[in-house]
């Protein structure tokens, strides 16, 4: 199969410590190659990234910061949480020129300690996610169709597998909501632990489209035709996030 759209590695900009190889086979890398091919056809930049999961059978090869950049966002969307967590390991691994799994096994506990002991999360909820919503809100659903002041977002220790959690009337859990909220974002504390704020935000973009299926289809949520339709304007994943 032909996909004319997809740039020339000649064209883009090599990975400073040259190309980055994964081991990587099975069920999962089929998933993404489908959805890169399917991107591909369709037009979209992912593309980009076809060439890394079509050079080899048994490994990925990665060789531009274009292909990374586009493949570290597929494996992000389609892959199982634990296959993406070794892959993103690895590839950090490869970029600061480490060749052995143990010198990788440090850094990422580092950053994930870091947060964890150096985080006011009030501050984070206040001052990053929420603002973070409302311009996500503005900026997809102008002139109030989702209105961010009236969702109460709070973290909850208890969302152990999922990332986030989107609410709407009976169902909100009022051990942690006051009563005059009808709609609620809960948002687990470890998954930006492990994960960092930007893929917390991304979790709270999903989560946003979930108020919007509450306020405008008679409470239906699900992930999807009309879940997909906000997938672009929103820039975030179509299923929720594991750990």
């Amino acid at each position: 199969m032909t996909h004319n759209n997809i740039p020339n590695v000649d064209d883009q900009t090599p990975l400073e410590n040259g190309p980055i190889k994964i081991k990587w086979q099975g069920k999962d890398r089929n998933r993404v190659r489908r959805g890169l091919r399917a991107a591909a056809e369709d037009g979209h930049e992912r593309g980009t990234a076809l060439p890394v999961v079509t050079r080899q059978k048994t490994q990925v090869v990665i060789k531009t910061e274009e292909e990374l950049n586009e493949f570290s966002k597929e494996v992000m969307l389609k892959a199982k949480g634990y296959v993406s967590k070794r892959i993103r390991t690895d590839i950090n691994r490869q970029l600061n020129g480490n060749n052995t799994t143990e010198n990788n096994n440090e850094s990422e506990p580092t950053s994930v300690k870091q947060r964890r002991e150096e985080t006011d999360m009030d501050t984070l909820l206040n001052d990053v996610v929420i603002p973070h919503a409302r311009q996500t809100a503005n900026d997809v659903w102008p002139g109030g169709t989702v209105d961010v002041d009236e969702i109460k977002f709070f973290w909850n220790n208890h969302l152990t597998t999922c990332a986030g959690r989107a609410y709407h009337g009976t169902a909100i859990p009022r051990t942690y909501v006051e009563d005059d909220y009808r709609l609620a974002i809960a948002l687990a504390p470890e998954y930006y632990y492990q994960h960092g704020v930007d893929e917390l935000l991304e979790v709270v973009r999903h989560e946003l489209i979930h108020i919007w299926q509450y306020e405008h289809e008679m409470g239906c949520g699900g992930h999807g035709k009309d879940f997909k339709q906000w997938l672009g304007d929103a820039d975030t994943h179509r299923h929720c996030k594991h750990w």
